[in-house]
């Protein structure tokens, strides 16, 4: 018997705020897994290489661009430079 799943998929709970990974196996549910922390730390980190930020810092500042969640075509995304600390 396989019980490799024959489906795989990252859904988001708008309710719970999380992100999970959901397996089925021939069109039934099978089992879910909660990757919130590891999909948000892979998808920041994917952010700042692709925005060209230093490895030592920087600040991404995200912008939804749409209304609508479910509706979103794309993160608009800008590198600002580090705010001085006014003394």
């Amino acid at each position: 018997m396989n019980n490799e799943p024959s489906h795989l998929e990252l859904v988001y709970d708008h309710q719970s705020g999380r992100i999970k990974l959901e397996a089925y196996y021939e069109g039934f549910f099978s089992w879910d897994n909660d990757v919130t922390e590891q999909v948000m730390q892979i998808a920041v980190e994917k952010l700042f290489d692709d925005m060209n930020c230093p490895p030592n810092g920087g600040v991404l500042q995200l912008e939804r661009v749409n209304d609508k969640r479910n509706g979103v075509n794309q993160i608009l995304a800008e590198l600002v430079g580090k705010k001085e600390k006014k003394e």
